[in-house]
């Protein structure tokens, strides 16, 4: 049997101190999902992230153009060191988690995005 997803959400942002909008998100996702961890990293922990667990990737990481480059490789390393689910912070459910856990891997595609055709 493959492995599920553990009850474990991640979000990252430049600071704890999130704007309001921010907030709203990760309280959404807390309160639908409550018995699920959340581990947040602000800009510093992930950088300390990389440094601790993924130290070959230093190069890498530095080495991107754009900060959204580096945060973009975070989520696939967090994910992948700790499982679980990544969300950016302008995120909304509209329910919970519980009935994905089943599976191994799950990939989330905004349907509500500006890209209409990209879901046709």
């Amino acid at each position: 049997m493959a492995e599920t997803i553990p009850k474990r959400i991640i979000q990252t942002g430049k600071s704890k101190n999130l704007p309001l909008l921010d907030r709203a998100s990760a309280t959404n996702l807390r309160l639908l999902n409550p018995d699920f961890e959340y581990l947040f990293f602000d800009d510093a922990q992930v950088e300390e992230f990389v440094d601790s667990e993924f130290p070959h990737y230093r190069d890498v990481v530095d080495a991107f153009p754009a900060r959204i480059q580096r945060y973009d490789l975070f989520r696939y390393l967090a994910v992948y060191r700790f499982g679980g689910f990544y969300f950016d912070t302008d995120m909304l459910l509209a329910s919970p988690l519980d009935d994905l856990l089943q599976f191994g891997c799950v990939f989330p595609f905004e349907e509500l995005g500006i890209n209409r055709f990209l879901s046709q």
